[in-house]
């Protein structure tokens, strides 16, 4: 069974898709089979937006296929991990399980978890924006990585 990861933002077309990204190559860097997908919490995200062409400069050839989807479209219970770029999309990722399976068990809250301090946004920024986004995507991709694989 392969591991899967859902990464969420507002829109789904900045931070959680350079997050997929990431995941996607440190995963192939450490032989990982997994299925890393993303979501938004923010209703721009249920408009099939491309991913933001900064954030497609960042990750050169992953990201040209990408549509935003929103999370109501994503069934939670199926991910393993659930990685929110800030406290709000973590709200968010928490009243869509409750809203999908009627509750919140101990078991949905142990697997999501929040990039420490909350990621800014970059959208509509400068190149600059998306490149240390991406940077903290990376960094934060290779630590979750290695966490995941300690426990299994």
């Amino acid at each position: 069974v392969k591991m899967r990861v859902l990464s969420v933002c507002t829109g789904n077309t900045c931070r959680s898709p350079m997050l997929t990204a990431a995941l996607q190559i440190e995963s192939n860097k450490l032989n990982l089979s997994a299925v890393f997908e993303g979501a938004g919490v923010g209703q721009s995200a249920a408009t099939n937006l491309s991913a933001a062409e900064h954030a497609q400069t960042c990750f050169p050839g992953l990201l040209e296929e990408h549509k935003s989807t929103h999370i109501s479209k994503r069934v939670l219970k199926d991910y393993d991990i659930i990685l929110c770029l800030t406290e709000g999309h973590k709200n968010g990722v928490m009243e869509e399980i409750q809203k999908q399976q009627g509750a919140v068990s101990a078991e949905d809250e142990a697997k999501v978890r929040v990039f420490p301090g909350g990621m800014p946004d970059p959208v509509g920024g400068p190149l600059e924006e998306y490149q240390s986004c991406a940077a903290q995507c990376r960094e934060w991709a290779q630590l979750i990585l290695k966490e995941t694989m300690s426990k299994s």
